[in-house]
């Protein structure tokens, strides 16, 4: 029987009434694993200390060799991370399972507190709904971080109102305490109100009295000659000036 490496995940040992157990390594892109397949019939089980020197011989770097050995023991025929540190798959079970409880949670409590924004979006409101006594007793409990997550929820990012947060949080409080049983509702967040434009218009800074010199008539200088230069006086600046 030997260990070595290939890219297969699952080992499934063929049919037959004896059948010794075995097991190979494998590595990928996360870690190494083994796979410990067990015996069949009257088959004798995979040979543990063959196995620890085959993947010493493999050179693996931080082989966690307690976890080798229960593998073998165990044989499932399922791949088993065999290195030191923690067990990226089981990490991430964790961290699937931690999420699906957070959502859980959210979903129950959803009922209890949760904002509204009108169609024109310029402010919201948060609405809070004490639990019954029995549901306290239960383990259901508002929070401000519950609030917050309603928050972000709706992607509410300018015009909290600080006040009205602290009220908010000493409403909970007494909630808590069962010192409040009344529905409340509070404005958190208001944004800017529309304001009405300004027509676009022109301004001079220079001219006459701050206006623009009146265009003048072309100047007669008797019947046979006119004198254009005359249409208009040149307003003189000097440099900086706003015109």
């Amino acid at each position: 029987m030997a260990v070595t490496e290939t890219t297969e995940t699952t080992e499934t040992a063929p049919t037959g009434r004896n059948l010794d157990g075995y097991a190979y390594s494998y590595t990928d892109q996360k870690s190494t694993y083994l796979v410990a397949v067990a015996p069949q019939g009257d088959g004798k089980p995979a040979d543990y200390a063959l196995i620890e020197g085959e993947l010493k011989k493999l050179n693996i770097e931080g082989i966690d060799y307690d976890r080798v050995r229960k593998a073998v023991v165990e044989a499932t025929g399922k791949p088993r991370f065999i290195l030191q540190g923690a067990d990226p798959e089981e990490e991430a079970a964790k961290a699937a399972a931690a999420e699906a409880e957070r959502q859980a949670k959210i979903t129950d409590k959803i009922q209890y507190l949760f904002l509204t924004l009108p169609e024109d979006q310029l402010s919201a409101t948060l609405h809070i709904i004490p639990p019954s006594p029995e549901d306290r007793e239960k383990g259901l409990e508002l929070t401000m971080e519950d609030v917050q997550n309603r928050i972000q929820e709706h992607g509410v990012v300018f015009g909290l109102h600080e006040e009205k947060m602290a009220e908010a949080a000493e409403i909970l409080e007494l909630i808590q305490a069962g010192e409040s049983m009344e529905p409340v509702e509070l404005e958190i967040a208001h944004g800017i109100d529309p304001q009405h434009g300004v027509d676009m218009h022109y301004e001079f800074f220079f001219g006459q009295d701050g206006k623009v010199a009146t265009k003048a008539r072309v100047k007669e200088e008797g019947q046979e000659r006119m004198d254009y230069f005359a249409v208009k006086e040149i307003d003189n600046t000097k440099r900086g000036q706003a015109i």
